[in-house]
């Protein structure tokens, strides 16, 4: 047996030794159970008509978690409630969001789950549309509460509605009122509300922005199971597909 051969052999060995030795150790860092919270938004996470909870978001995390062997309890609560929860400890994550400096205070963002396009939405008879350019300075606009869009739209300069919407379908509504000259919506959140309420082809769209979708885990939980996310992100590109 030649010396190459026996040292190639020597270290597969000590490798596999290594990797069974590691695999109970790195299985008992992961958490048995955790507590995520969302909120009722289609197509990424819904009560459907059956009564159960199900939407793309929700498929991809469930699908990762289970290979993971992690067990999942979920919260379904208003929005800005949702990412309360995370801020005060009373749940190790919530989904589906977008990065934000605010939410990277508390918290770290998983690989990306699902792609998010921003687009502002607004009736054909407006005055004053995304594409001209006093739009950001004279154009009444809105998101809905707790959403990236609200924050970024504040903090942008925009002429933001002070009391927004708890919802996208009431979004729609304020558009149809007048209320407000454009909303800015994910755009797949839109087209389900469009598609629901039988309101398609009564809203113009201009794409603006893409945010991609994920998770984020509470920066506590994240430090006390420090083998979590990589294990985690790992398995998203699995469930994706």
């Amino acid at each position: 047996m030649s010396s190459l051969f026996m040292h190639f052999t020597v270290n597969c060995l000590s490798s596999l030794i290594i990797g069974i030795l590691c695999l109970p150790v790195c299985w008992a860092s992961l958490p048995g159970k955790i507590l995520l919270t969302t909120h009722n938004q289609a197509p990424y996470g819904s009560y459907q008509p059956e009564g159960h909870f199900d939407g793309l978001a929700y498929q991809i995390i469930e699908c990762v978690l289970e290979q993971l062997g992690v067990a999942f309890d979920l919260r379904v609560l208003p929005w800005k409630r949702a990412q309360r929860e995370v801020v005060i400890g009373m749940a190790d994550g919530f989904f589906a969001a977008s990065q934000n400096a605010e939410r990277d205070k508390y918290a770290v963002k998983s690989r990306d789950i699902l792609e998010q396009q921003w687009t502002w939405y607004f009736l054909d008879s407006a005055q004053i549309k995304p594409t001209n350019k006093q739009f950001k300075s004279q154009a009444r606009v809105s998101s809905f509460l707790g959403a990236n869009m609200h924050r970024y739209l504040k903090q942008q300069g925009y002429q933001v509605l002070s009391v927004p919407p708890t919802s996208t379908k009431q979004l729609v509504q304020m558009l149809k009122l007048k209320r407000i000259d454009a909303a800015l919506a994910s755009s797949d959140v839109m087209e389900h509300v469009l598609k629901d309420n039988r309101w398609h082809g009564q809203l113009n769209a201009e794409p603006f922005k893409s945010k991609p979708l994920a998770v984020y885990f509470a920066i506590p939980f994240v430090k006390r199971y420090p083998a979590f996310l990589a294990a985690f992100n790992q398995q998203v590109a699995n469930c994706r597909m």
